[in-house]
């Protein structure tokens, strides 16, 4: 008859059993058994002990019959097959043709995991990231298309990120911007007041100043900035402003 030796099954660290060639259940270790939630009948066939199960691909299509029936049909080896079994466990399965010394097959061997936590994670994991990256493409909406002016400010001073609102409400454009620093174009009797201000964010101490900016035409614009340090947090190289003004048609020498 067909067997491995005693016990050696039972060392194996993979979830194995051993039919022959018409799918009668030869030997199982205890792994097997629990996947499978039950023991075979001695002699039972495959088949049979399985009569209630049914099958599907990975993507969820229904299947004729089971991996080793196909192999016992076919002689052909199934590698890294995962299967779905009804709603209870997803196996990970390698089936092994076994054939006598005149090349007959004469039974199969078949070495199985249960993955169905792994792919759990995965999913989860796939969900998570998703979840993620849709949060992020809002708040880039967001943050574009906000009515009020946002900036986020390296502990330097460099500008790291601006929005159209900023760039209305100063008059430079976002090239501009960025390749200056916070104080470039601060008024010079609130220079003080807004290095006070940043000092303080950079310290995460929320608070709102009013600064006035000269615009690139000579005008003035007041930035009312409410200050969110709750953005970066998480980040303490920069911190996140948000500003709303509005021109005075002043020139710099009134």
């Amino acid at each position: 008859m067909l067997r491995a030796s005693d016990g050696i099954l039972d060392i194996l660290p993979i979830a194995t059993f051993i039919c022959d060639a018409q799918g009668t259940i030869l030997q199982y270790n205890a792994l097997a058994v629990e996947i499978w939630g039950r023991v075979p009948r001695p002699g039972q066939m495959h088949q049979e002990f399985t009569a209630a199960a049914r099958y599907f691909d990975i993507d969820g299509t229904p299947l004729r019959r089971s991996e080793l029936a196909e192999v016992l049909a076919t002689g052909k080896p199934a590698r890294d097959v995962e299967r779905m079994d009804g709603a209870r466990v997803i196996v990970s399965l390698n089936i092994d043709p076994l054939r006598n010394a005149k090349g007959e097959l004469v039974g199969a061997v078949n070495c199985f995991i249960d993955i169905t936590e792994r792919k759990r994670t995965a999913a989860a994991l796939e969900h998570s990231r998703l979840h993620a990256l849709e949060q992020e493409q809002r708040l880039a909406a967001t943050y574009e298309h906000a009515a009020i002016g946002i900036s986020e400010i390296a502990p330097d001073g460099s500008f790291l990120r601006v929005n159209e609102a900023i760039c209305a409400i100063t008059g430079y454009s976002r090239e501009h911007l960025l390749a200056n620093r916070l104080f470039a174009h601060t008024h010079a009797d609130d220079a003080d007041v807004d290095r006070e201000a940043f000092r303080k964010q950079i310290d995460l101490d929320p608070l709102r100043v009013a600064i006035l900016t000269i615009r690139p035409v000579g005008t003035f614009c007041h930035r009312d900035r409410p200050i969110d340090t709750g953005l970066r947090k998480s980040r303490p190289a920069g911190c996140a402003r948000a500003a709303s003004g509005w021109p005075r048609r002043t020139s710099p020498s009134s």
